[in-house]
């Protein structure tokens, strides 16, 4: 019996510390919609922070990964790219 009632007690504590995580996230998650709703506000959509900010809020793990996947490409490119101009000769055009 004294086993059940730790174990409620427990439950009770675990109860607890997830309505406060809710609550702390239900508070976050509003700060985050207000800055979305300002950054939608058309005397706003013209500033050059408004579209990155709606890229943070609205990007997911995998968009973050193809981000960084994509930069990471470009990076090589055009290190290849310039790489390659500056190894290219001007070549003599022979008539």
């Amino acid at each position: 019996m004294l086993q059940i009632e730790n174990l409620q007690e427990i439950i009770q504590q675990h109860a607890a510390q997830i309505a406060g995580l809710e609550k702390e996230r239900d508070f976050y998650y509003q700060k985050l919609r207000d800055v979305e709703v300002i950054c939608q506000e058309p005397e706003c959509e013209s500033l050059s922070h408004t579209q990155r900010i709606l890229e943070i809020l609205y990007a997911t793990e995998v968009c973050a990964f193809i981000r960084q996947y994509i930069n990471k490409i470009h990076s090589l490119l055009l290190s290849s790219i310039s790489g390659w101009i500056r190894s290219a000769r001007p070549r003599k055009w022979q008539w």
